[in-house]
């Protein structure tokens, strides 16, 4: 068994979440990872805890696609 670092735990964590909103919303995974990733840039350049990225970010794409107007 491999020790997998924290970075690529946390880039397949943002993988999987990116696929699942894919996935839920029947929206091209190549549209979902745009929003996504604009959406980590923007927070991890503060980001003191980056564990919690994944859940804020889900929650921001699903907020433009539930919501569009609102963004």
């Amino acid at each position: 068994m491999s020790i997998q670092s924290d970075k690529e735990v946390n880039k397949q964590l943002h993988t999987d979440t990116i696929h699942s909103l894919s996935e839920r919303y029947h929206i091209d995974e190549s549209e979902i990872r745009e929003m996504y990733e604009s959406k980590l840039e923007e927070l991890s350049n503060n980001a003191t805890i980056t564990s919690f990225l994944p859940v804020l970010i889900e929650r921001h794409v699903k907020n433009i696609l539930l919501f569009p107007h609102d963004s």
